[in-house]
């Protein structure tokens, strides 16, 4: 699945986790990075991957596949390999009104409705995203002036776009009466799997669509939006995996 037998133990403990997500992975991660080295036709979704140097840290990037059944099969995948650090980029649907397209959401916690992961854990078990990494990516974003949510959300299918039939009307409405931002698809499996499997984990999400208008492509400013987002995540990922390794270097 990295893209190339035997790469497994050769990955970082520093590593970002793009949920499919187009043309993002090469268009605002690849050129921050040095000596950039790709696998397996990367940024082929769940096929690829890439390493590169940045502020002197080694960070590998996983392209996989949109959805909860793909998160799962990838982190059991990177069970007894050196990744301890999990930052997870990609974009999500918003519920709240106050939540709007190219905003930035970062999940502290995930509504359960990924159907797999109850395999492996207990359904009452929340899924938590690591604190300090989320503190961490906050610090990160919020000088940038751009608007930053941070809260609970939904993950799981359905509950996005395309919300047209009454009882997924009615779904997303108890979901924004229990105060969930909106559905960010994986992130339910990326926290619960790395706490089962003990790598450290948080996510950043640049909002794509709502459910007042729809994709990105049906604002005025939604595609420009969306873009920085993402240009934002991008960097707020590589720089707080970058503060780690210098922090362990130095101890």
């Amino acid at each position: 699945m990295l893209g190339g037998k035997g790469l497994a133990q050769e990955l970082s403990p520093y590593l970002i986790f793009v949920h499919s997500s187009e043309y993002n992975p090469e268009k605002h991660l690849l050129p921050q990075m040095q000596d950039v080295r790709t696998f397996g036709g990367f940024p082929v979704q769940g096929g690829g991957s890439a390493r590169g140097m940045y502020r002197g840290a080694e960070i590998w990037v996983v392209h996989q596949f949109m959805g909860c059944t793909a998160t799962q099969l990838w982190l059991e995948c990177l069970k007894g390999t050196p990744v301890r650090y999990i930052i997870g980029l990609a974009e999500m649907t918003a519920y709240d009104d106050a939540v709007r397209i190219g905003d930035i959401v970062l999940p502290t916690v995930a509504a359960r409705g990924d159907l797999v992961t109850d395999i492996h854990i207990a359904p009452d078990v929340p899924a938590t995203g690591d604190a300090d990494l989320l503190d961490r990516l906050e610090d990160k974003l919020r000088p940038s002036g751009w608007d930053v949510h941070r809260g609970a959300i939904y993950s799981g299918m359905p509950g996005g776009t395309g919300a047209h039939n009454p009882i997924l009307r009615e779904k997303v409405w108890r979901h924004l009466q229990t105060g969930l931002l909106g559905n960010a698809i994986e992130t339910s499996v990326t926290y619960l799997e790395s706490m089962r499997l003990g790598f450290r984990a948080a996510e950043a999400w640049a909002v794509s669509d709502d459910i007042a208008y729809g994709y990105m492509e049906h604002t005025s400013d939604g595609k420009e939006r969306w873009t920085h987002a993402w240009e934002l995540i991008a960097q707020a990922g590589l720089d707080v995996l970058a503060d780690i390794a210098d922090e362990e270097r130095n101890s």
